[in-house]
């Protein structure tokens, strides 16, 4: 199975990047035995969830800054998406093997 850490260099809600550094890291101490990558998006924000919407701030009652920039919010979506999907391809089809 392979797994997939996903985060924004420039992530204004929180550190995700040096958290998913640490996660990273914890998974390599452990010597995990499945495959994993962290995707670390330059210029990207919090906001990196499916294609087609890079957004820089949330919306609704309460406003805060995701960070990132639109088009590097964007690329990161679009190259993160077929990633994600392939990885919840891969661990549907083995979980519907057992």
């Amino acid at each position: 199975m392979f797994q997939v850490v996903i985060s924004g260099k420039d992530d204004q809600l929180w550190p995700s990047s040096i958290m998913a550094d640490l996660v990273v890291a914890r998974l390599k101490e452990n010597r995990h035995p499945y495959k994993f990558e962290h995707l670390a998006y330059e210029s990207a924000g919090h906001a990196i969830l499916t294609t087609y919407g890079p957004k820089t701030r949330s919306t609704g009652s309460a406003q805060m800054n995701l960070g990132g920039q639109p088009a590097a919010n964007a690329r990161a979506q679009a190259d993160s998406w077929p990633k994600a999907l392939a990885f919840l391809k891969d661990g549907l089809k083995k979980a519907g093997a057992r």
